[in-house]
């Protein structure tokens, strides 16, 4: 909320639902009485090595471009270990296919 306030003071988009709460789920995990750290700590044990936590990680979608983030140019944003990331929409318009996403060449925030 405090995002969104600094936000219409500076005449500023709010912040959607969806990075609203992407934004608490990153404050929440770095708390550490947090239930949620608790809960992918387990969850990261319990899953191999060789698969990532989230399926759509798998696809090399740069999710800080789908949310206006990213400032790299298209064909050079890589993550820390190398890999190409792809600019392209991330939107899943089945939650239960997280491997089917929109694909095309725009940003999901203003499309989506």
């Amino acid at each position: 909320m405090h995002l969104n306030s600094d936000r219409w003071r500076d005449s500023s988009s709010f912040l959607s639902a969806g990075e609203l709460k992407a934004t608490w789920e990153s404050f929440y995990l770095n708390k550490p009485q947090s239930a949620l750290r608790k809960k992918e700590k387990e969850k990261s044990k319990k899953s191999s090595h060789h698969e990532p936590s989230d399926m759509r990680v798998a696809l090399g979608i740069c999710f800080k471009w789908n949310r206006g983030l990213c400032t790299k140019p298209k064909g050079s944003c890589k993550t820390d270990k190398g890999r190409e990331l792809k600019h392209i929409c991330d939107f899943t318009p089945d939650p239960n296919k997280p491997l089917e996403v929109c694909g095309k060449d725009h940003i999901r925030k203003d499309f989506h």
